[in-house]
């Protein structure tokens, strides 16, 4: 951690500046791959608190007790004694 003139402490990585070693702190969190904030229900790691708190918020963690139940999509199948219009076609021919 270094500090410039004007008082700001920066990374030497990505020539940032920030005000609080703080910022610096979270920062760093990208270059090194450290995860330190963890998903308290199906424990996957993030680098920044808020990213847990979306993750909870949208709905991702499908291991969240408050999470609802998706619906399951059904498709209608085709009714097997509907001929196509190809099957119509020969079949009058056929009976000509």
């Amino acid at each position: 951690m270094e500090k410039s003139e004007t008082g700001n402490t920066y990374a030497k990585l990505a020539n940032k500046a920030y005000l609080k070693p703080s910022h610096l702190k979270r920062h760093e969190f990208i270059h090194t791959g450290e995860r330190p904030y963890a998903c308290p229900y199906c424990g996957r790691r993030y680098n920044q608190q808020c990213n847990v708190t979306s993750h909870l918020k949208n709905n991702w963690c499908r291991k969240a007790p408050n999470r609802p139940e998706k619906k399951k999509i059904t498709r209608k199948r085709k009714n097997k004694q509907t001929k196509t219009r190809m099957e119509l076609m020969l079949s009058l021919m056929l009976s000509l």
